[in-house]
């Protein structure tokens, strides 16, 4: 198996461990307006030039129940050091305008580690698990990062 694989295959036992529904790496699986396709180019583009260890594409747009207007909902998996240093200047979500290739769209992001992702696969609530559903991976950058245990949720 190749590194891209690996990546891919470790990354994706993690999200299905938070009971996601339908999980690809590198591909969407439902049709989607052009324009939510070319927005989702720039937000991989802006999450990996910034470091980012992966994204994840969750919302009504992963879901396959947006509307033409509707923004892009991820999660960027960061570090524990930087996901601390966005606790302490509370930045742990924003909204990032100007990337998106449509009038009034806009990313949607919450920041969160590896370990936050375990720990709702182990104990989150219903709720918060199913925020997952039907969620894309984006890109994955680092296979050791992602490696989890594949007991039962």
């Amino acid at each position: 198996m190749d590194r891209r694989a690996k990546l891919e295959y470790s990354f994706g036992k993690l999200l299905n461990s938070v009971r996601i529904l339908s999980a690809k790496c590198f591909g969407m699986e439902v049709n989607m307006y052009k324009h939510h396709e070319e927005s989702i180019v720039n937000m991989k583009e802006h999450f990996r030039k910034h470091g980012a260890a992966a994204l994840i594409l969750t919302g009504s747009v992963a879901k396959g129940t947006e509307r033409a207007d509707s923004d892009l909902d991820g999660v960027v998996i960061l570090s524990e050091e930087e996901y601390t240093e966005k606790e302490k200047n509370h930045t742990t979500t924003e909204t990032i305008d100007g990337l998106c290739t449509y009038e009034g769209g806009y990313f949607d992001v919450k920041y969160m580690t590896k370990q936050y992702l375990k720990d709702l696969s182990e104990k989150g609530s219903e709720p918060a698990r199913n925020g997952f559903t039907k969620a894309k991976i984006l890109f994955c950058n680092d296979a050791d990062q992602f490696v989890v245990n594949q007991g039962p949720i």
